[in-house]
């Protein structure tokens, strides 16, 4: 045997073995399938409003998916939110071959024939999570679509920034808030403690992002870090 002394790189392994997992997944599911509202989370407790009003906490599948008050946090519990009958319903759709309306983002990416958020989070899903997906998804399907582990979440805990691009907004900078405020812009920015699952479900994530401002300027980022 010619040994070469190169050998295939494992992320170049893990890639591969991935798209096989995926094909799979969509022969099973179908080609709309969307692994984000049974495996992923975007959280955020924190928000800008207009005077006098509050900001719930939330929690939504992805960050793209249209926003609004059916993704707000019921009960200060995380779990039981994302499997309500608004997080069961969603779930429901992809496992019926459907790309529903509120993922316009992901619609108009695949019609004009380009990749869409849905179809590289699954790519990404696949090649980084060490767990049998195909085999987790049927364990939440046999479950009446109930979702109590959540493997991938991105965070956002505030929006602490030292820049104020113009191509922000004063949700993701602390700088645009201020800039905003000075021009006569009248809202009020504020950050709630996290719900009381939080920590709980921390334990089972095995990809955890951080969103929202500058995250080494966030102290909740540096808090989670430590724990």
């Amino acid at each position: 045997m010619l040994h070469t002394g190169f050998e295939t790189p494992r992320w170049a392994r893990n890639l591969s073995m991935s798209k096989e997992d995926v094909k799979k997944l969509y022969d099973i599911y179908g080609d709309k399938m969307c692994l984000a509202p049974f495996f992923n989370s975007f959280y955020s407790t924190c928000g800008v409003v207009r005077p006098d009003q509050t900001v719930n906490n939330f929690v939504r599948p992805c960050s793209i998916i249209q926003a609004g008050p059916r993704w707000d946090i019921e009960n200060s519990n995380i779990t039981d939110t994302r499997n309500n009958d608004v997080w069961k319903n969603l779930r429901q759709s992809f496992l019926d071959g459907n790309l529903p309306d509120i993922c316009s983002t992901c619609i108009n990416a695949e019609r004009a024939g380009a990749s869409s958020p849905r179809q590289l989070n699954n790519e990404y899903l696949f090649e980084h999570l060490d767990i049998d997906i195909i085999a987790e998804l049927q364990k939440i399907i046999d479950s009446n679509l109930f979702a109590d582990k959540v493997y991938a979440i991105d965070y956002m805990p505030s929006n602490f920034c030292n820049y104020a691009c113009v191509m922000c907004y004063s949700g993701a900078s602390s700088q645009r808030y201020v800039f905003d405020i000075k021009q006569g812009i009248k809202s009020k920015y504020e950050i709630n403690s996290v719900d009381a699952d939080f920590f709980d479900i921390i334990r089972d994530v095995k990809i955890l992002g951080f969103t929202g401002g500058e995250t080494i300027l966030q102290p909740e980022v540096m808090k989670l870090i430590d724990y």
